[in-house]
């Protein structure tokens, strides 16, 4: 799941509707966005969105090995929206994705040098007797 937003929440005795659609298909994954709805059944209120999502799904064969798709046509005005939304969704994802490789590469750098730091320390004491 790339994103959820809650809008507001669901009330006990409500009906919960999800609506979904492909939004954009790129060369090996799909963006796929869901729209929870609710309706009241007491008071009688139609439908209203409370929390939307967007999935990215990659297609895969038997072997694990990524497949092509074939594109995906927006029809609706909301599809067009959606479609041409889908391409900015993705570069955050592919941008958060490449900072958090970003730090975790740190992340073990600094392990690395605090592990030798901690190895050299060892050394140290073991050829030193301390008193206090």
């Amino acid at each position: 799941m790339d994103d959820l937003e809650f809008h507001e929440p669901v009330e006990v005795g409500c009906i919960v509707l999800i609506e979904s659609f492909v939004s954009r298909v790129f060369s090996t994954s799909m963006e796929i966005l869901c729209r929870v709805e609710v309706e009241d059944m007491d008071s009688g209120e139609k439908k209203r969105v409370c929390s939307t999502a967007y999935f990215t799904f990659v297609a895969l064969d038997r072997d694990g090995q990524k497949v092509k798709l074939p594109p995906v046509t927006p029809e609706s005005a909301e599809e067009k929206h959606e479609y041409e939304a889908a391409e900015r969704r993705r570069q955050v994802r592919l941008n958060r994705k490449k900072a958090i490789k970003e730090t975790a590469s740190k992340l073990d750098e600094i392990e690395r040098v605090r592990t030798a730091s901690y190895a050299g320390l060892d050394r140290i004491m073991a050829n030193h007797v301390f008193f206090f």
